[in-house]
């Protein structure tokens, strides 16, 4: 049963990776998410619930270490002081 439903939660697995696709892929607020639950899953949850479940999420690659091609991009800050 904990492949469907976290225990003391009643929400589903499903229906959080649903929510977290749609945070992940358009960023839209809470209340937008709330609405595209019900008006394309017919899933009524409250905003609130939303935001927990988007909180909950543990993103599980914060520490993988990537292969870069060796081009890099840096962005700097150059500051005047006394004209110099």
């Amino acid at each position: 049963m904990s492949d469907v439903v976290v225990e003391n939660n009643n929400i589903t697995n499903e229906i959080k990776n649903v929510i977290w696709k749609y945070y992940a892929i358009s960023k839209i607020s809470l209340r937008k998410t709330q609405l595209i639950l019900k008006s394309i899953h017919n899933i009524n949850i409250s905003y609130q619930s939303i935001e927990n479940i988007i909180l909950s999420f543990k993103y599980s690659n914060k520490n993988k270490i990537e292969h870069y091609s060796g081009y890099y991009l840096f962005d700097s800050l150059w500051i005047k002081i006394n004209g110099e």
